[in-house]
């Protein structure tokens, strides 16, 4: 086997077994609340701040290698699925997450991964066996050089005049090329690689290391039997609040808030899975929960994952519930608007709206000038983006905008910019009536590109 991966540097020392405390949800759901309640145990390390590991559950990640290579066998799907999933860590070690906590070793490990578990490598290709691959310029010179070449020959060939089926050539490079039969071998292979990546975290005497979203809340199990010792804690809202919230705040496109009956509907099915996950390894709990029930949660959580009370030396120091309370009852704001998208939610996602009845919480509208700002900003744009229809005003509006922001932002602009605000030097000095000069002939011909772009953009938007 063609030995070309990059090899891993050694591991740092520390826990080799280590417990793993999964905090997850279902976006936005609520689940770094989890995770920043964790970091008040002495016997917890949180070793990611603000990063989500998730290059399990990713898209031609490992659960997909796992079907490819561990359930299926099928010999082109397994190596596009390899292909697939190096292309995939190549592109998350882009990530400053991946590459800053395992300190440069998530692409060596990873591919050190691949080269333990394929057992048979070399240089062929079929007709999808580089579409992985982003197409070079010299790539693309190539293919056309031998469609060139080919046709040339077959065209000079006397026999081509008895073929008997039009067909046309296909240009196949050589790529490298994976086979694995990995039925028995995935698993061990798998569990023993993350082991390692992981233990090139910082060294830490903690029992305990709580990573958020490194398991996803749907099919907990397929991912679970990676690790010897793992506990996932699912986390949820109210439905309210997280319609609201999005709606009015934050504006994710993956929760569609745009239309109240897809978000229900959306909801219960991402949700769907919820009563068959219940097991010793899995637990659900609200986010109001943690917020209003906060030492009967807390009792729960420790409970399930086995943590000792003695070691919750820094309490309310990462998560105070009081403070929480405000990111709560959210839709109490817009009532009077959106009465009915409330109602709605209430009655088609009642069992999992929290009861609010118990605690005697004053009812209080706090509508702000500053909230409905938000969500008039976020209703435009989700208008731009979901109609196919724009207003002729608002072309407009387009162009006027974009020929001022042209200016503003021309070569000659900035450099102007710049030189006011550095100190002058005589080099300095130098190199600004150079730049000058050579912006400002380039600007009439910058500037005309602009409105062409502007109008055309004008014209099919």
């Amino acid at each position: 086997m063609d030995n070309s991966f990059v090899k891993v540097k050694k591991p740092a020392s520390g826990n080799s077994k280590l417990k793993f405390i999964i905090c997850t949800g279902y976006g936005n759901s609520g689940s770094s609340a989890g995770t920043d309640f964790f970091k008040e145990f002495s016997s917890v390390q949180v070793p990611f701040d603000n990063f989500e590991c998730t290059f399990l559950h990713e898209t031609d990640g490992i659960a997909d290698l796992a079907y490819a290579l561990e359930h299926e066998g099928h010999r082109l799907k397994a190596d596009l699925a390899v292909k697939r999933f190096l292309n995939l860590v190549r592109n998350l070690n882009k990530n400053y997450g991946y590459a800053h906590y395992f300190k440069n070793n998530f692409l060596p490990c990873m591919t050190d991964y691949i080269e333990e578990l394929v057992t048979c490598k070399w240089k062929g290709g079929w007709h999808r066996g580089a579409e992985v691959k982003k197409e070079t310029l010299k790539d693309k010179a190539r293919k056309d050089l031998s469609f060139i070449y080919f046709d040339e020959k077959y065209r000079r060939a006397h026999y081509a005049l008895y073929e008997s089926d039009l067909w046309y050539p296909q240009y196949i490079p050589y790529e490298n090329q994976y086979y694995t039969n990995a039925k028995e071998r995935f698993l061990p292979i798998t569990k023993k690689y993350i082991q390692k990546l992981f233990s090139f975290l910082e060294s830490s005497e903690c029992e305990y290391s709580v990573i958020d979203q490194l398991l996803p809340a749907n099919s907990n199990d397929l991912y679970a039997r990676f690790f010897d010792w793992i506990k996932t804690i699912i986390i949820d809202r109210d439905p309210r609040d997280l319609y609201f919230a999005n709606k009015v705040f934050w504006g994710a496109r993956y929760i569609p808030t745009h239309n109240i009956d897809i978000f229900i509907q959306w909801f219960k099915e991402t949700r769907r899975e919820q009563i068959k996950q219940q097991s010793s390894d899995v637990l659900h709990i609200k986010l109001e929960n943690l917020i209003y029930d906060y030492e009967k949660t807390t009792q729960e959580l420790m409970r399930f994952t086995g943590i000792s009370p003695h070691a919750h030396t820094q309490k309310f120091k990462f998560f105070n519930p009081e403070k929480s309370k405000v990111n709560t009852r959210l839709w109490l704001k817009y009532k009077h608007n959106f009465s009915n998208d409330i109602k709605k939610i209430e009655q088609e996602l009642a069992p999992f709206c929290f009861d609010y009845s118990k605690y005697n919480l004053k009812e209080t509208d706090t509508r702000t000038t500053i909230d409905f700002m938000f969500y008039e900003l976020q209703h435009e744009a989700d208008t731009l983006r979901i109609h196919t229809h724009i207003s002729l005003k608002l072309r407009f509006l387009y162009l006027k905008r974009k020929l001022i922001r042209s200016a503003l932002d021309a070569p000659i602009v900035k450099t102007m910019r710049w030189f006011l605000n550095e100190k002058k030097t005589p080099t300095l000095c130098l190199r600004f009536f150079i730049k000058f000069g050579v912006y400002t002939t380039l600007f009439p011909f910058y500037y005309l590109y602009e409105i062409i772009k502007a109008i055309i953009n004008f014209i099919i938007m």
